[in-house]
């Protein structure tokens, strides 16, 4: 069976929960897919007008949710997962046949923080086509909000760099 390679970039998008700036006080944003109705992390492919990863998690980010980030967080570090799966070759919401053979997909997701201004965190507008709902969650338990174990990890790894770079014990 053929093996497609994809790559897609996102945000993990924080907020600071009662104005306090400590890591227990930290809210995620997550949302819920249209399509397999999961909850997961903003991200999305690139597009031929991105001018780099930066950019393309930018964009999603904003096109998914109608936000931005005010500042992004540990900006050296990408957090990144990745899995495999079967799936139509032409729609991918599609089933496989003769006209649509089945390919394996190698995912590879990666993710910048972003922390969101407080006055800008409920003004979440979701992209309808793919998105049907969003909601904050503490980053300290938002793994359990998150359908695939490959997001809990990336939301548990952003928990822990964020806690160990404000000399936080947990």
């Amino acid at each position: 069976m053929e093996v497609v390679k994809e790559e897609s970039y996102g945000i993990v998008a924080l907020r600071a929960r009662k104005g306090s700036w400590t890591v227990d006080d930290l809210d995620v944003l997550v949302i819920q897919q249209k399509s397999g109705n999961h909850w997961t992390l903003t991200k999305g492919h690139v597009e031929p007008t991105d001018t780099g990863p930066m950019s393309t998690a930018l964009r999603e980010l904003y096109e998914e949710t109608q936000i931005r980030p005010q500042t992004i967080l540990l900006e050296s570090r990408i957090f990144s997962n990745g899995y495999r799966f079967e799936r139509s070759k032409k729609r991918w919401d599609a089933p496989p046949s003769s006209g649509n053979p089945p390919v394996i997909v190698e995912k590879s997701n990666h993710f910048f923080v972003g922390i969101v201004a407080s006055e800008d965190a409920e003004k979440v507008v979701l992209q309808e086509s793919e998105v049907v709902a969003w909601k904050w969650v503490p980053l300290k338990d938002s793994g359990a909000a998150m359908t695939y174990e490959t997001d809990a990890a990336i939301v548990n790894e952003v928990f822990a760099a964020l806690s160990l770079s404000n000399g936080s014990q947990h």
